[in-house]
């Protein structure tokens, strides 16, 4: 009999991997190490996409329904990615990131009118119900306008515009504050947030000094940039870094509640308005203060802060050990004591 062959599997082959997806991959699995042995350079990429498509997420959901708590989350999520392009600035091209950056503005100012408007309406509805009311007509009218803002947007593929002049590699020309290629994140952590720490407490003492509104306007937004700074380092200094977040936290609580109330004053010019809301402004004023004097030290502490941001960070077994989410850093909870310096080990 003629012996019949039994017929041959065909070959089994690897399928080709899409470039794209390969450098993904291969991204995450350098996201994945120690966050001590993160490069600065993918960190700041990951950071700045992942605050990218929360700020996507944030514009549809407004779109579908604008109300108080769409609108601040909006403004939060677009705060937050012009708060990566400005702490990793060395590593985005200068023209992408500064028409990302003016676009972010554009959209703050808009969203910014009816979150003024959600805010006055807050904090007037049981005292000037009528004014409420005219507020409220002038909330609807902004949120349309900022409903159209948005729609132009998405029409003109903000995403796709944002997400490629992030993805733009920076010229080599090796640019102010940026570190040598290979740099790690305990690196640029050394170098990039003691500057942001001289600067929180110097403004501070001047807006304490002086009192006004335009001062504390400024120590909010110095307070509020700190904060986001930090955050991004989070995971390299351990629980008592996290200690000194939510005390911040609680004192940029009260520079927004002082905000709130002076923005709601411009905004509602009529005597018996004002004379309400500078009683509370009063109260709100001494409880920052106090805040200020006892947990700030009034600024006597800055140089420890700097000391500390400088030189510890990652030398936390923590540290060393932990990994980063997948998903990009939450917001730490509120608060911020000052740290007090360890001991370096010999």
């Amino acid at each position: 009999m003629k012996k019949i062959a039994s017929p041959q599997a065909p070959p089994v082959t690897t399928p080709a991997v899409d470039p794209p997806v390969a450098a993904l991959a291969s991204q995450e699995a350098a996201l994945r190490k120690p966050v001590t042995q993160i490069p600065v350079a993918r960190f700041a990429q990951r950071q700045a996409a992942d605050r990218l498509r929360r700020v996507i997420a944030e514009v549809e959901q407004t779109l579908r329904s604008p109300d108080e708590e769409a609108v601040h989350q909006l403004r939060v999520s677009s705060r937050r990615l012009r708060a990566a392009l400005d702490i990793f600035r060395p590593y985005f091209a200068p023209p992408e990131r500064a028409q990302v950056k003016q676009e972010i503005r554009a959209l703050f100012a808009v969203a910014g009118e009816v979150r003024n408007r959600d805010i006055a309406c807050g904090l007037l509805a049981q005292d000037a119900p009528q004014t409420t009311a005219y507020l409220q007509q002038e909330r609807l009218l902004w949120s349309m306008r900022l409903t159209e803002h948005l729609r132009q947007m998405v029409h003109q593929e903000f995403g796709t515009q944002w997400r490629t002049a992030i993805e733009t590699p920076r010229p080599e020309k090796k640019p102010k504050g940026r570190l040598p290629p290979g740099a790690l994140l305990p690196e640029a952590a050394e170098r990039w947030l003691p500057p942001l720490a001289r600067r929180f407490f110097k403004t501070g003492r001047e807006a304490f000094a002086t009192g006004d509104a335009e001062h504390l306007h400024e120590f909010r937004i110095a307070a509020k940039r700190f904060r986001y700074g930090l955050e991004f380092f989070a995971p390299l200094y351990g629980p008592r870094f996290l200690l000194c977040l939510r005390q911040l936290k609680k004192l940029q609580d009260s520079l927004g509640r002082l905000n709130d109330l002076v923005t709601t004053r411009t905004l509602v010019p009529v005597p018996e308005i004002t004379a309400l809301l500078a009683a509370r402004e009063t109260l709100v004023r001494d409880a920052l203060t106090e805040c200020w004097e006892n947990e700030f030290r009034a600024g006597a502490v800055s140089g420890s802060w700097v000391q500390y941001l400088r030189h510890y960070a990652g030398r936390t077994k923590a540290a060393q050990a932990s990994r980063p989410p997948r998903k990009a850093i939450p917001a730490a909870p509120a608060g911020i004591p000052a740290p007090a310096v360890a001991k370096r080990r010999a």
